[in-house]
């Protein structure tokens, strides 16, 4: 089964999209209270096609029941998905489940080519940030220098650009053919993280007890290293010095 990591990928509102299946797309599926989602699997191990969709915009979990004897696809489908708020499209071999929205939709609006570019807050461009439509896989990442250009986009679609260490921000189109975007970065304070000897945590994930040392009290004592600066300020903290020989002994025979 084929799941949401492929949506950036798939354009499905095409010229070559269509609700049509080929002559191999019978099936026989007798199945009785079993997930949604064992259905999708008959499908596809019995004709050629690969189902597309998102967990948030189809329940797989769903319990349901069907028996039919070679029967077209799109009927098993629509069994299938009776009562969901849903709909797909055929491209070549892949059928992609979506919002039913989405095609009611674009049968009233007209479809825009959106680009742009994307900055972070100190103007310089940002490549790689990931630009969908939202509730759809019809998506594109921006260039080097931080330019996208998106085709096929609804007029009152929603964009949701997103990219790692920065806030996703969500954008209505609202039928420009430019959007540009400035993202903010997401970051901790240093007074919300605690060093402890092999990394960094935030203070709220930590469940033991710390101990803070200032460099004034440090520099109060005198010390040759930073180690025995430490020596007794810090509970439950020992240093000890050890005496290492490098001279080997001789041993008489």
């Amino acid at each position: 089964m084929k799941m949401s990591a492929m949506f950036l990928f798939v354009a499905i509102f095409t010229a070559s999209a269509n609700n049509s299946f080929s002559q191999v797309g019978k099936v026989s599926i007798h199945l009785e209270n079993v997930k949604l989602s064992k259905a999708f699997d008959a499908i596809e191990s019995q004709t050629s096609y690969s189902l597309f969709y998102k967990k948030d915009v189809v329940d797989d979990e769903r319990i349901i029941s069907i028996s039919v004897d070679n029967y077209d696809v799109d009927i098993v489908l629509n069994q299938l998905l009776e009562g969901e708020n849903v709909s797909y499209k055929v491209i070549d071999e892949s059928i992609v489940i979506v919002p039913r929205y989405l095609n009611s939709d674009l049968s009233q609006q007209q479809e825009i080519s959106v680009r742009g570019q994307v900055a972070d807050e100190n103007g310089d461009p940002v490549p790689g940030v990931s630009v969908v439509v939202d509730g759809t896989m019809n998506g594109t990442i921006t260039d080097v220098d931080g330019n996208y250009v998106l085709e096929n986009v609804p007029e009152n679609a929603i964009l949701n650009y997103s990219f790692v260490g920065m806030l996703q921000q969500s954008i209505e189109v609202r039928g420009r053919n430019r959007i540009d975007v400035v993202m903010e970065q997401t970051s901790i304070g240093l007074d919300e993280v605690v060093a402890i000897g092999y990394g960094v945590m935030r203070k709220s994930d930590m469940t033991g007890a710390t101990s803070r040392l200032t460099e004034d009290e440090m520099n109060k004592s005198v010390a040759s290293s930073p180690a025995e600066m430490m020596q007794g300020r810090v509970p439950g903290v020992n240093f000890s010095r050890i005496t290492v020989s490098l001279v080997p002994e001789c041993q008489s025979g």
